[in-house]
Parts: structure tokens; C-alpha cells; sequence
């Protein structure tokens, strides 16, 4: 009897395990997808600036729009003026659609306008989507490069996992 229930318990052990890779393993699919074949743009919030609908912790979902279609009330994704690989999500207040589109944004809990304007020089620009509460603060330990790293390779040990579990199993 008591051999009966541990076998019985590995089995449910086996499975849930199983279950929880293969959803694992989707996730990291749906992730692949989304960022790489629909264009979508994954970034972290850093500040509290744009409460109360985006929180420091959070991560925004962004598409690629054509800079002349981009509106006043758009959040937009962009380089700080002082360090072009950092960016911030802030909402546009002004748009000047002449020979170049230059921008003024502001934080929705900020009180004034940001001191810069921005100049777009690409052809599209990151306008957000969506959000996801408080995924981002992973950030706050590694850098996002670090993270889809250490990312990549719990994905890839459950797979080889995965994998190794379906061989076994069909010996047996």
C-alpha cells in the first residue's frame, strides 16, 4: 500500500512537472512571437512618473508606429536626450509635424512638461500598447540583457529536460 501511494505520488509529481514546462516553454514561445514576428516591444518602467497608469516595477507593451501618425496623447517610448540608451515611456503633449516631427512629452504625475523636446529621427516609434504590473522589477536586480540571458537558459534546460523525460519515458 504504502509503495502503491509513492508511486502514485511521483506520477502526480511527474506530471505537474511536466505540465508546468510545457506551459513554461509556451509562454517563452508567445514571448518569441510577440517580440519577434508581430514587432512588439517589451520595456521596463523605471519611475512612478506616468502613474497612476504605469508604476516603477511595471513593464510596457509597445508597437511600431510611423512617426508622422503618431497623435498628441500618445505614450511614446524614447531615448533620454543625455543617455540614448535609456528610455523612458511618457505621454505627448505637442507634435510638430513639419519637416521634421519633434515632440514634447510629459509624465501624467509630473507636473510640467519635460524640459526637451524630441527630435524623431527614426521612421517609426514605440507607442504603447499595453502593461503588465509589476513584472518589470526584475529589472531592478539585472539588466534586461541580463535577464533574457539567464532567461534563455532556464528556457533551454527545461526543454533539454523535456526532452530527456520524453526518451526516457519511451524505453520504458
Amino acid at each position: 500500500m504504502k509503495s502503491e501511494l509513492g508511486i502514485k505520488g511521483r506520477r502526480v509529481a511527474f506530471i505537474a512537472g511536466e505540465t508546468m514546462l510545457v506551459l513554461v516553454t509556451l509562454f517563452a514561445l508567445v514571448i518569441t512571437i510577440f517580440t519577434v514576428w508581430l514587432k512588439v516591444g517589451i520595456t521596463p518602467i523605471l519611475s512612478d512618473s506616468m502613474a497612476p497608469d504605469f508604476y516603477s516595477g511595471d513593464i510596457v507593451i509597445s508597437k511600431p508606429v510611423e512617426k508622422r501618425e503618431l497623435n498628441r496623447g500618445d505614450v511614446v517610448i524614447l531615448p533620454l536626450p543625455d543617455q540614448s540608451d535609456m528610455h523612458y515611456a511618457h505621454r505627448i503633449t505637442s507634435i510638430t509635424n513639419d519637416e521634421e516631427v519633434v515632440v514634447t512629452t510629459k509624465g501624467d504625475n509630473n507636473p510640467s512638461e519635460d524640459l526637451w523636446r524630441s527630435q524623431i529621427t527614426s521612421d517609426t516609434v514605440p507607442v504603447v500598447i499595453a502593461s503588465i504590473p509589476k513584472l518589470g522589477l526584475l529589472n531592478q536586480f539585472a539588466t534586461i540583457h541580463q535577464i533574457r540571458i539567464v532567461l534563455g537558459f532556464i528556457v533551454m534546460s527545461l526543454a533539454l529536460y523535456a526532452m530527456l523525460a520524453l526518451i526516457r519515458r519511451s524505453h520504458e
